[in-house]
């Protein structure tokens, strides 16, 4: 008797898992297939990191810090916020849903295989910021990209941290997006609230105004602590800065006189971590398959 409910059990986790994959397959298949994926992962990424980069080093004459460039290379990542409505709201009647409703598949598989496939592509993004980087680099004789990996170079630990702390940025990105848009049903209302959120965000989070000429402003400081994005951020800063193992080296990021966002690594783990966990739980908690 036992065997038996071991054995159904057993062929309802491999017809789960069957369908999982199947899902991640499909998905997978259609974001190639779609143009808005080239758009938001490449076109979106080169302007964004150039827009950065640009003002930063005040239109590319001026030497940037190694762990504003790793800020200007993960600002990519912050257009697939836009790339999700898009994707799930021509999802909404297409077959693929209808397929995806026919196998059973429950809400939080489809949002797991969602994240995925958004991941995989959203590592696209990251190679076109580096890449649009380089270029500016090479055109205006700079030697950013290259301290900044310098910088990474002096502890192996420093480039698992970059990764970890790009990986926490484009999910809590994802999950922002995923969260609104599952909330709100007018395509247009939805795409206008991610674009005041991006603004917010770009305005707000370090990425394209130097923390260590921002920090003098109260309101913008005030404004940047109740930014979940300007958390992880930071973590990047912090990895790039290789304060994992010279914590003195937070002097990359500001000067340590007067107010500091996060002065040490542990805060900037330990505070990503919290948001990125925490927005993904509401994200899975409210979003529907079924949204129409």
């Amino acid at each position: 008797m036992q065997l038996v409910k071991n054995q159904k059990i057993g062929n309802k986790f491999g017809k789960k898992t069957d369908t999982q994959i199947r899902t991640f397959i499909l998905m997978f298949k259609t974001y190639l297939k779609t143009p808005e994926t080239y758009l938001f992962l490449i076109i979106f990424p080169i302007l964004l990191s150039i827009l950065s980069y640009a003002i930063i080093s005040q239109f590319f004459v001026k030497e940037v810090r190694p762990p504003l460039i790793g800020g200007v290379i993960a600002i990519g990542c912050l257009s697939s916020i836009f790339l999700i409505n898009t994707i799930l709201a021509d999802w909404k009647d297409s077959i693929l849903i209808k397929r995806i409703r026919m196998s059973g598949l429950t809400n939080n598989g489809f949002l797991l295989a969602f994240y995925l496939v958004n991941l995989c592509f959203v590592f696209q993004a990251l190679f076109t910021s580096i890449f649009a980087i380089w270029i500016i680099d090479l055109v205006f004789k700079l030697k950013n990209l290259t301290t900044f990996f310098e910088q990474l170079n002096v502890y192996w630990l420093n480039y698992l941290g970059f990764l970890f702390g790009y990986i926490l940025l484009a999910i809590t990105t994802l999950s922002l997006g995923t969260l609104i848009v599952g909330k709100i049903k007018k395509r247009i209302v939805a795409d206008i609230i991610l674009v005041i959120l991006i603004l917010y965000i770009l305005l707000v989070s370090d990425l394209i105004l130097d923390p260590a000429i921002m920090k003098k402003n109260l309101f913008y400081n005030i404004l940047g602590y109740i930014n979940p994005i300007k958390y992880i951020v930071w973590l990047i800063f912090m990895f790039s800065s290789s304060m994992i193992q010279s914590p003195e080296n937070i002097e990359f990021i500001t000067p340590t006189d007067g107010m500091v966002f996060l002065k040490y690594l542990w805060q900037g783990l330990l505070f990503s971590i919290i948001i990125c966990i925490s927005i993904s739980g509401f994200s899975f908690l409210f979003f529907n398959i079924n949204r129409k």
